[in-house]
């Protein structure tokens, strides 16, 4: 039973760590001050979600008046 065990774990990590490929450094030879490693993930791009193009009605020019109404909340539309 543990064996199993065993061999489920490392055959769902094989395929979260991936390949034995060779690792590559992508430091550049010329950089020989290199205090920090980064790391660059690849995934499968994100596309946008369709977003709905509604129009709306532009909103009448308010006057100086409906201004001041408004700035004391008694201006209705």
């Amino acid at each position: 039973m543990d064996k199993e065990v065993e061999d489920k774990i490392d055959e769902m990590l094989s395929s979260i760590q991936g390949g034995d490929g060779d690792t590559v450094s992508f430091v550049s030879s010329k950089n020989t001050d290199v205090n920090a490693v980064q790391f660059v993930i690849k995934t499968d791009a994100i596309a946008p979600a369709d977003e709905e193009e509604t129009e709306e009605e532009p909103e009448p020019a308010m006057t100086f008046w409906d201004k001041v109404l408004n700035l004391f909340g008694l201006y209705d539309n």
